[in-house]
């Protein structure tokens, strides 16, 4: 490689004695994103429609969420979908191959978003160490390890899972690669890169464009002599190595299905410019709601005055690393600020960089104080709006087309902390300049404040989140019946389920993945359906209902019945069920079971019955354990004890005969509902009350 007068790269670091901190950040990952991994409840909507279309490629080789589709679902409706082009198939395909070892369980695919966590820290790393010292990059990873939002994904919990913990480990080694090619001159490294670069777009398309752009970057600074000068070959290897990879799938999703192939890729596009998406959100959301989210609990004030001090000692080392980082971190921030769509997971792509950009600042600080300052400053924006709130008067001067900085506390108030703080330590700095130990206390206050936000507050608000989310772990609609149907029904069954779908909860899609038979919500259209194409429709519910039971356990809230075996009289509850027969004032409670959840959680179902007219849904159930403690849940917080939703009211129907006044009971005169909730374990259990009343332990 040609060098212009720009000082030389720093000398590349064989892996040595840092080899020894990849197994150190694996165990890392594992501890922290290993426990209850495999948990049975699969969250709406995107872990829940990956699990399908990972199933669809394990089963049919082809990413399908409906393989035997009742109706054909609009291109929009993505959920719904036949053959699933929303997202690339590399995750699903890579937790299809689990699936041979771990079994057709959530686990497969999670184990896939892990893998990719430890890349994208392994990624930082190695990326890092050549950029700052290697104990604060492996510092670093650690503190990437540590954030709540890389365990929400990695556990597929709310809006994001494996696509986007898939494209941020592969981006993070290209990355690497990438440097270490551009260190070594190396045109076969290039093309290593590119072809990472390329399963990271098959892992979430467009927003893996980022390293290929920072390479022909890299290469325009270079002939502008802002940056050491970069052989086009490394480009051009690059890229087409990235090509390589990517193209074939989209070549042959364009070939085979054109007109989703079509809408999809317009689709993406809109996120550029549609307003009309839920998600839209002002320039300024990436360095405010997205970055809280994706980074918090680190301040939002100190990721900008990162990045801008990166791109100010880029400009001024003119580095092939530095360049390169900072190209990483401002080319996700920049395309993703102008962009409309600003969903918190998008960014997660610059989350590696971001840290990396602190530790930048953090190394640099300990010979500049004001540089120091600033950090603690920013670094400490919520001590400094709990000791002084009337810090929040600086968003009054926020200029009204930055509309979240003015109206979310944060940023504004920690970048005018970080000017302060940094102009105070710049005068003490002047000060105490002749003696280089003095001079180095704000460096090491920063340090400190930066370990304490990245390696004990972290940590603590992870626990927090999981505490958060410990009953949503054993929240499942389909764990417990879903195997007894795949075994006990016939290949041609379609489940018509009553559980009521929500974004974050599709029941539906859950009991299609664990009972391997067509789901649909239950309408009359598709009841319909199902008959027209000769199917063996089966009613799922909670309720009583007038046709013969499949036999499931007790635990079980949802039970399976044969539409075409009605009954007289509405079904028995089952035989396992613990016996209770109390009236509760509005509420006879039949019985109860219990079943062995997860995260230390069990699931427990109370049988009940509308004793008169409810005029409350939340009723109270009381754990009492073995150590004196009481914990309080909500029994009933659903409408079926209210009523029918109006979507299945049987009165609201316009349906024929066939319709739903045939074969949904009405709930307030239901033999029996059954309503889960998630409890302490069976084992610690001394006490259960409902209503203040003691109930026999199941």
């Amino acid at each position: 490689m040609t060098a212009t007068s720009a000082p030389a790269a720093p000398p590349l670091r064989p892996l040595g004695r840092a080899a020894l901190v990849l197994p150190a950040l694996l165990a890392a990952a594992l501890l922290a994103d290993a426990p209850d991994l495999g948990h049975p409840a699969i969250s709406g909507s995107d872990e829940v429609v990956h699990q399908l279309a990972t199933l669809g490629i394990r089963e049919t080789g082809t990413p399908m969420v409906y393989r035997a589709p009742l109706v054909e679902a609009p291109l929009h409706a993505w959920w719904n979908a036949h053959v699933f082009l929303h997202k690339p198939p590399l995750p699903f395909a890579l937790g299809a191959l689990l699936m041979r070892l771990v079994g057709e369980t959530p686990l497969a695919l999670r184990l896939v978003a892990l893998a990719s966590a430890f890349a994208a820290a392994a990624g930082l790393f190695l990326f890092g160490r050549r950029i700052v010292e290697p104990t604060l990059a492996a510092l670093l990873a650690l503190a990437f390890l540590a954030l709540p939002f890389g365990w929400v994904l990695v556990q597929g919990y709310e809006f994001g899972d494996v696509t986007d913990c898939g494209l941020l480990g592969f981006l993070a080694l290209s990355m690497w690669l990438l440097a270490v090619a551009v260190g070594r001159d190396s045109t076969r490294l290039s093309a290593a890169a590119g072809a990472v670069c390329g399963c990271a777009y098959l892992s979430k398309s467009a927003l893996a464009l980022m390293p290929l752009g920072a390479a022909g970057s890299l290469f325009v600074l270079g002939l502008l002599g802002l940056a050491p000068r970069l052989r086009f070959s490394l480009v051009a290897a690059f890229a087409l190595a990235a090509v390589a990879v990517a193209l074939p799938w989209n070549l042959y999703s364009a070939i085979e299905w054109p007109r989703l192939y079509r809408w999809e890729a317009g689709h993406t596009a809109g996120f550029l410019y549609d307003t009309s998406r839920y998600w839209s959100r002002p320039i300024d959301g990436v360095f405010n709601e997205v970055n809280q989210t994706e980074l918090g609990p680190w301040p939002p004030a100190i990721f900008p005055l990162a990045g801008l001090w990166l791109l100010w000692a880029a400009m001024k080392r003119r580095t092939a690393e530095l360049w390169l980082l900072c190209l990483w971190l401002w080319g996700e921030w920049i395309p993703l600020s102008l962009a409309v769509v600003k969903v918190p997971a998008h960014a997660w792509g610059a989350a590696p960089a971001a840290l990396l950009a602190v530790g930048l600042v953090l190394r640099d600080a300990l010979d500049r104080p004001w540089l120091a300052g600033a950090a603690v400053g920013a670094l400490t924006t919520g001590v400094a709006l709990k000791a002084a709130p009337w810090l929040s008067i600086v968003r009054r001067a926020v200029p009204a087309f930055l509309p979240q900085t003015a109206s979310q506390p944060g940023l504004a108030e920690g970048l005018a902390a970080a000017l302060a703080l940094g102009a105070l330590a710049a005068a003490g700095g002047w000060l105490l300049r002749r003696n280089r130990w003095a001079a180095r206390l704000p460096g090491w206050a920063a340090l400190t404040a930066a370990g304490w936000v990245g390696l004990v507050a972290a940590p603590a608000a992870l626990q927090l989140r999981r505490l958060s989310l410990r009953n949503a772990a054993v929240e499942s609609d389909g764990d417990d019946l879903g195997p007894i149907l795949d075994a006990a029904l016939p290949a041609s069954a379609v489940l018509l389920s009553t559980v009521e779908d929500t974004p974050y909860r599709m029941g539906s899609h859950a009991l299609m993945f664990y009972s391997r038979r067509t789901t649909y919500p239950a309408t009359p259209n598709l009841l319909a359906a199902a008959r027209r194409s000769g199917l063996h429709p089966y009613l799922v519910s909670n309720l009583a209902q007038p046709y013969e039971r499949v036999e499931a356990p007790a635990s079980s809230w949802l039970q399976a019945y044969d539409l075409d075996a009605p009954r007289a009289e509405p079904a028995t509850m089952p035989t396992a069920v613990t016996p209770v027969n109390r009236i509760l004032g509005v509420l006879d409670v039949l019985g109860v079971a219990v079943a062995r959840g997860d995260a230390d959680r069990d699931r427990y179902v109370f049988y009940v019955r509308s004793a008169a007219p409810l005029g409350i849904r939340r009723i109270d159930v009381a754990f009492w354990l073995d150590d004196g403690s009481v914990e309080h849940t909500t029994l009933v917080d659903r409408p079926e004890l209210e009523g029918l939703p109006a979507a299945l009211d049987p009165r609201a129907s316009q349906a024929p005969a066939a319709g739903l006044a045939a074969w949904v009971t009405d709930p307030t005169a239901s033999a029996w509902i059954a309503e889960a909730v998630p409890g302490p374990p069976r084992a610690r259990l001394r006490r259960l009350q409902v209503l203040g009343t003691d109930l026999p332990l199941p």
